[in-house]
């Protein structure tokens, strides 16, 4: 995603599907480097998101990494089985090619710092976590996504090109909050269109269609110490799809149902 002048293209730098870490963040390098040339105010996002592959036992854990979590430094790979949940929950959760992760497992911090500071070393200054629910079902008072946070928030302080990292997930339930702190920086969720039914390609927006969010982002206390009754929101197009075998139960507007 890029933000400048002409809004956002989408969060085309979402490569943490593939599990490819280091490698896929310095592909799109180039791509970066050019746009940053081009506007030097943009802001580029990449997103982390809620699946890991066994493309990741393939990848060495880097020293700085170890180092940053207080761990022994020694040569090793990432686990991929040590990032799922251990009850089998949402292993194979993406059609057998990757499972959800388990943000309360150190495993799941290693991997997921060591891609967002790949991607901050390469001038991304906003990353996209995904469906934080999903990560957070065994997380209580999300001690695990605040511990990645602080890490991710450190290094960026020092690396980043302004000093900074906005960081944001889809936050159905309004937004996360601990103490009085929010988690993000900004919320997003899709805008959930509502269908005319008389009219082809034709929607309206709706406060509380579906499972919008609209006038439901939390507020609190942000990362820069601003207290703030509702956290500003970004809204997505709704995604397309189906549920399960094809046979949709949900509708959510015209982009597609819910999943």
């Amino acid at each position: 995603m890029a933000w400048g002048g002409h809004g956002s293209d989408g969060r085309q730098a979402a490569v943490s599907y593939l599990s490819l870490g280091r490698l896929a963040s310095r592909s799109i390098e180039p791509f970066a480097t050019a746009l940053h040339q081009a506007d030097p105010e943009i802001v580029l996002q990449a997103a982390a998101f809620e699946i890991v592959t066994r493309g990741v036992d393939s990848i060495a854990v880097p020293e700085r990494v170890l180092r940053e979590f207080g761990q022994t430094i020694t040569e090793r790979t990432f686990h991929y089985e040590d990032m799922l949940y251990t009850d089998g929950r949402f292993v194979n959760h993406w059609g057998g090619k990757g499972s959800v992760p388990d943000m309360s497992r150190l495993e799941t911090r290693l991997w997921f710092y060591h891609l967002v500071t790949s991607y901050v070393d390469i001038g991304i200054e906003a990353i996209h976590f995904g469906q934080v629910g999903l990560m957070d079902k065994n997380d209580p008072g999300h001690a695990g996504w605040r511990d990645l946070l602080a890490h991710v928030r450190s290094y960026a302080r020092l690396h980043a090109r302004r000093h900074l990292l906005l960081c944001d997930a889809h936050t159905p339930t309004g937004g996360y909050i601990e103490d009085g702190q929010l988690l993000f920086d900004f919320h997003s969720f899709p805008l959930r269109i509502a269908e005319v039914a008389e009219h082809a390609h034709q929607g309206v927006l709706r406060v509380g269609q579906a499972d919008s969010i609209v006038l439901k982002s939390k507020g609190g206390i942000t990362q820069h110490a601003e207290r703030r009754l509702s956290l500003r929101l970004q809204h997505g197009g709704n995604h397309p799809g189906v549920v399960g075998d094809g046979c949709a139960t949900e509708r959510v507007g015209p982009g597609g149902y819910l999943r």
